[in-house]
């Protein structure tokens, strides 16, 4: 395997120890990645013969957290610095040149087949600048009256650095108890698959995957058309329902922060996800931790579930939707007792329109 340009790490006259230590670190977790990542049989060969760095300075360009929009982790574990991230022009640039410092080999295929697929004519769910605008209208109006709405995050320059923050809304009756009984059924009946390779506390059951079963479902088209109205969005922006059960697991002790923007979305044709929902299908007994959506960087901000309940945040800035606010990175706790567990659903309103990508391969 070509891995391409031999690495340059600097001496300590260029930059401090710890920056030293940062790149070797990655040098170390890069080469993990080519020997036990790319190597594995499901990646395939173009993406194995591209996997390689075109410049010296990759692995420092990598460890500077230059490769994706979240930043980079700590000692690979998932957790974020909220001030690190890279722009678009930087990860595309990362991408093309770098994508074996950056871990982003798997990534190779999508980008050389669906970047600049997006239907010209495709209109965005929103322009720039405009989430404020849509958030601050349903504030002052009585829209969403029936759902008894309750901004429990939103921009205020009168709590001093509190003016940037994101929108978070609580939706208190956005279901019905039949409503939220018949989504966890559909999620049985579609059937549960680990929510990621590295999730073992929680399993998924994508519509995505079960189109013409949940498209035929009246309830379920119910629940999207009101999300539809709700958000101001086409159905065709939004991107089909996952719904998700969690479980208590004595092997997982601690919360993931996760944040529901993509990098990939930088060059797929629907655009980022710049809105998300956390439909709540059951409850959890405040003797058990009453607690189940966090988000760390709003002040600790803790959400009680309630079947039937809804959550909706925003996932990129205001200003520029292409670019994620990290502080609306999230975790779902876990459950400290066994044998509990919980249900809920996403659903995500996209830039640009899902089912047109998702019919060109692309979603």
């Amino acid at each position: 395997m070509n891995t391409g340009r031999h690495q340059l790490v600097r001496g300590t006259k260029d930059m401090t120890k710890e920056d030293r230590e940062e790149v070797i670190a990655t040098l170390h977790i890069m080469d993990h990645y080519s020997k036990y990542t790319i190597t594995d049989p499901s990646v395939d060969a173009k993406s194995r013969e591209r996997c390689r760095n075109e410049f010296r300075m990759c692995a420092e360009w990598a460890s500077r957290g230059m490769c994706l929009p979240l930043g980079h982790d700590d000692d690979d574990d998932e957790t974020f610095d909220i001030n690190d991230g890279a722009g678009k022009d930087d990860i595309l640039f990362l991408l093309n040149s770098c994508p074996l410092a950056c871990r982003m080999c798997e990534e190779l295929e999508s980008f050389h087949k669906c970047a600049g697929r997006r239907d010209p004519l495709s209109k965005p769910s929103f322009q720039s600048g405009e989430l404020h605008s849509f958030f601050e209208g349903k504030r002052a109006s009585e829209d969403w009256a029936e759902y008894e709405p309750l901004f429990v995050s939103y921009p205020e320059k009168k709590e001093g650095n509190r003016e940037y923050d994101p929108y978070v809304v609580v939706l208190k009756k956005f279901l019905s108890d039949s409503e939220a009984e018949h989504l966890q059924s559909l999620g049985f009946d579609i059937g549960w698959t680990p929510s990621s390779p590295s999730d073992n506390y929680a399993n998924s059951a994508r519509c995505h995957n079960q189109e013409d079963q949940c498209n035929n479902d009246a309830v379920y088209q119910e629940i999207m058309k009101r999300i539809s109205s709700l958000t101001n969005a086409t159905i065709s922006h939004l991107e089909p329902m996952e719904i998700v059960h969690f479980h208590s697991n004595s092997a997982q002790h601690k919360s993931t922060l996760q944040h529901n923007f993509e990098v990939s979305s930088l060059w797929m044709p629907a655009g980022p996800r710049v809105l998300s929902l956390f439909l709540f299908l059951s409850d959890i007994r405040e003797e058990d931790g009453g607690r189940q959506l966090g988000f760390p960087y709003l002040d600790w901000l803790q959400i009680r579930p309630k079947k039937g309940m809804a959550v909706m945040w925003q996932n990129v800035r205001t200003d520029n939707l292409m670019e994620s606010n990290l502080l609306t990175t999230f975790e779902h706790f876990h459950f400290e007792k066994e044998g509990e567990s919980f249900l809920g659903a996403n659903v995500h309103v996209r830039l640009y329109n899902w089912t047109d990508a998702n019919i060109r391969g692309c979603a």
